[in-house]
């Protein structure tokens, strides 16, 4: 489904045209912070300025509704109720993709896309796109939503992820993606040999497109394969203008670029997921050869920074799927689980039934070694993985002495502020679950002291203008 068609299906009420026209400077993002802060509509903007592109669409993930109705299967609504468990349950499913898979059994490669019914060669960004500012101390305008594609050192596998782009001058952009990813890696390896690589960038691709570029598969295997198996159906391609990279033919705009060898770009400050300023930067950049859009183009943007925020949102079940991969290897039942990503870089929350203790000692120390954790949390079944069922379990259920455990420096998220050295942290592991007993009887004394308490249900409408 492509991002026009997603908003256009939305429930009612759940997108909002802003009246007036609106500055991409800063003013955009205040609209999209307070519609994220409400966890709210998706807003489409008419932008203020003289560019070829006059809408904005923002908030898009503003609310992890909206994440669970992209990942639903044919946007069924009972995905979208309650917690993430579905959602993350069905990422994982099409998350199985590996380097045998063929990209040509999940696509369809069309001669004419609306995602080229307008091309322009040599543009000028700044007449052409209103790339916007979000923060307040940010460098500049900066492209947030836009899925890098590359072809993999291989010259044939399709990599995708989403990374800043800073807008550096009327043709030119930074790309911060480092060696160690696959958008990055293909870069660097072709400065070794003064040649640059080519990249398209999508920006309003439909969300399959978006959610699947933050898959964890390996560099060998395609994560369009991800997306279509995300949409249920192939998706239909167009080889670019300037370039044989393939990119779905219902994405709003598509830039079309080529990275400078040994190029060396600093874009901060930038505010970053974890809600902080980063001020180091190894960015390189990209000479935008021609843009390609559709017909009344929407240019979309993200915003990052403060929590909560877009960024988080987005990210978070397909992180929860890594997660929820490595667990159910070892606890079959797993009845609830969510990421927040934020301040903390990355928590975890997962809700089990156990067979045993020592089965939650073997999860801890299994998670704890995700690159991306910074803190995980088992609970109990009857618990769901909220921030509400959190604080109540480790009130009730959880002593620090007992069942802790905390590991020393360990590879961690890049953009944590209280890391002593780059990309290492210490992790933190928390069993929350109840004690099993040897006894039956002591079990359910157990279950019994550890209860949440609750009133009896009762219908008081008809009573409530006694007490209100």
């Amino acid at each position: 489904m492509s991002l026009r068609q997603f908003i256009k299906m939305a429930p009612t009420n759940a997108v909002v045209d802003v009246p007036g026209t609106i500055r991409p400077e800063h003013e955009i993002a205040a609209f999209v912070r307070r519609t994220c802060d409400m966890q709210g509509p998706i807003l489409r903007f008419n932008v203020e300025g003289d560019y070829r592109v006059n809408h904005i669409v923002g908030g898009v993930y503003a609310s992890r509704y909206n994440i669970r109705r992209a990942l639903s299967p044919h946007y069924d609504e009972t995905y979208c109720q309650g917690g993430d468990l579905r959602a993350v349950q069905r990422f994982s499913e099409c998350n199985q993709v590996t380097a045998s898979d063929k990209l040509e059994d999940y696509i369809n490669v069309v001669d004419k896309a609306p995602c080229q019914d307008r091309v322009i060669y040599n543009p000028d960004l700044t007449k052409e796109l209103p790339i916007c500012t979000h923060n307040s101390q940010d460098a500049g305008p900066f492209i947030t939503a836009g899925v890098q594609v590359v072809k993999w050192i291989d010259g044939k596998t399709h990599g995708l992820g989403i990374h800043r782009m800073h807008q550096k001058s009327t043709n030119t952009l930074g790309c911060l993606a480092p060696p160690n990813r696959r958008i990055g890696y293909p870069h660097y390896e072709a400065s070794k040999r003064g040649r640059g690589v080519q990249m398209a960038v999508l920006i309003g691709a439909s969300p399959e497109v978006v959610l699947a570029s933050q898959s964890k598969i390996g560099s060998d295997a395609e994560k369009y394969i991800v997306a279509s198996k995300l949409k249920g159906e192939k998706l239909d391609m167009v080889k670019c203008k300037t370039s044989d990279i393939l990119v779905p033919a219902d994405t709003e705009i598509v830039l079309e670029c080529l990275s400078v060898p040994n190029s060396i770009h600093n874009d901060t400050p930038f505010a970053e997921y974890p809600g902080t300023y980063s001020f180091r930067s190894n960015a390189f950049v990209v000479r935008v050869e021609a843009i390609t859009r559709r017909h009344k183009a929407m240019y979309q943007t993200i915003l990052t920074g403060r929590l909560p925020q877009e960024d988080s949102n987005l990210c978070a079940i397909p992180y929860a799927a890594e997660v929820y991969e490595t667990a159910k290897k070892l606890v079959p039942n797993i009845t609830d689980i969510a990421a927040f990503i934020g301040n903390n870089v990355f928590d975890t929350i997962i809700c089990i039934k156990k067979d045993s203790n020592a089965q939650v000692q073997n999860l801890m120390h299994a998670l704890i070694g995700n690159k991306y954790l910074k803190s995980i949390t088992i609970m109990d079944d009857d618990l769901q993985a909220t921030e509400e069922d959190w604080r109540f379990a480790f009130n009730t259920r959880y002593q620090p002495n007992r069942d802790t455990i905390i590991s020393g420096d360990a590879l961690g998220a890049s953009l944590d502020p209280s890391s002593p050295l780059f990309q290492s942290t210490s992790k933190i592991a928390m069993d929350f679950t109840r004690p099993l007993a040897v006894k039956d009887a002591d079990n359910a004394a157990t279950v019994k002291r550890h209860a949440r308490a609750e009133t009896v249900p009762y219908s008081i409408n008809n009573e409530w203008h006694i007490i209100r």
